[in-house]
Order: C-alpha cells, then structure tokens, then sequence
C-alpha cells in the first residue's frame, strides 16, 4: 500500500464517514439503472441511521473494514456470516463494498483491498 493508505476495522465513530461514502457511491453506481427521484430522496441521515443498525448488528464473526488515505474514509467493505446456513464456520461473504465518488481506482488497489479484507489482515 502507499504511504498514508490504511486498512482497519470501523469504529463507531466512522458510522457518518461510511454512510457518506455509501450515499455518493450508490447514487453514482446506480444513476443509469434506478429512478433519479428515487435516488434523491436518498439522504446521508437515512444512511447513517441504516449504518448505525448494520454496525450494531454485525455478528461475532463479521468485520466492517474501512480503507482510509491520509485518515479520509475512502471505501469500505462488510463481512459477516454468508446467508447459506450450509457454508462452512470459516467462510466470510462479502455483503457491501463501496468506494468513495469521483475516485478513480484501479483493479489492482480494488482486488488488494478485499484480498487484505478478506484475509483479516490491518495495516501497521
């Protein structure tokens, strides 16, 4: 990682950062597919109440990670328990994973952030 880059586990202090990141990514990923009316009814204070609820709830074996450059949240990804109640204790899903609007990431960084998500690693 670059210096200033920093992968770790949320904190309840993060809650307002990640629903920002959440709300920008959402209304650009989703602008070509969802209504436009839909998308701006979205509010950063519904995202944050919907983030308070996740954060609250994330199980024993679930991890909200943050990526952070120079301590701006820049993206984040969920983890917790997969839906299928067959999958083995160790398996982790992925359940939501958004980067930062207006931010031009390459395959690599994307790919190195969930492969350092995934593999429960934190940045020194």
């Amino acid at each position: 990682m670059r210096p200033g880059t920093d992968i770790r586990q949320a904190q309840a202090a993060d809650i307002a950062a990640i629903a920002h990141v959440h709300l920008a990514s959402s209304k650009i990923a989703y602008r070509d597919i969802l209504d436009p009316a839909l998308l701006e009814g979205l509010s950063l204070d519904g995202r944050i109440a919907l983030w308070e609820r996740r954060f609250a709830q994330i199980g024993s074996q679930g991890r909200l990670w943050i990526q952070c450059v120079d301590a701006e949240i820049i993206g984040f990804a969920l983890c917790d328990l997969p839906d299928d109640r067959d999958a083995a204790p160790s398996v982790c899903e992925l359940k939501s994973f958004h980067v930062r609007d207006g931010l031009i990431v390459s395959h690599f960084k994307k790919a190195g952030m969930v492969v350092g998500i995934l593999s429960g690693r934190e940045s020194a």
